[in-house]
């Protein structure tokens, strides 16, 4: 605001040239980022060898039922049932843990990539964007200052001096 059109025009041309780019710049900004997962809690290995034990549990009690539905009782009846429930409902639970559990390190991680992405965001707006405005904005006052020197009752004979 305030500029000489000509001058409001360079710095607008300078401003859109450096937006058009920008989504560009971010997609190879992050391109060349190493793409990684987020790192597994310790825990992990456990619960992924809990859940498998428990769908074995399952499974076991679901074949026992039908053999013993079958007709081919192999021990009680009472077992296979309990194998069964106990793997219906210790599966389901453990998950829910697991996912209580992740949660607040998912969350760390989260803000952490966020952060990460706005400051990539940040830098190449400044410098796709606000660096080529301000060396606008730089030439314009060198240039004013430079026809202020000129038009004033001196003349142009402090340019020359000044440039010595």
């Amino acid at each position: 605001e305030g500029l000489p059109e000509p001058w409001a025009r360079a710095v607008r041309e300078a401003a859109w040239r450096g937006a058009e780019t920008l989504p560009g710049a971010l997609e190879r900004a992050l391109g060349d980022r190493e793409r990684g997962r987020p790192p597994r809690p310790g825990w992990w290995s456990a619960a992924a060898a809990g859940q498998a034990v428990l769908l074995a549990t399952q499974l076991l009690g679901l074949c026992w039922l039908l053999t013993v539905l079958i007709g081919e009782p192999v021990m009680g009846r009472w077992l296979p049932l309990l194998l069964l429930t106990v793997g219906s409902v210790g599966g389901p639970l453990l998950a829910w843990g697991c996912r209580i559990a992740a949660r607040g390190p998912a969350h760390a991680y989260g803000r952490a990539e966020e952060w990460r992405l706005r400051r990539l965001a940040a830098e190449l707006g400044h410098r796709q964007v606000l660096e080529p405005v301000a060396a606008e904005l730089m030439r314009y006052r060198e240039v004013r200052e430079r026809f202020v020197v000129a038009a004033s009752p001196a003349g142009g004979t402090e340019l020359s001096t000044s440039g010595q």
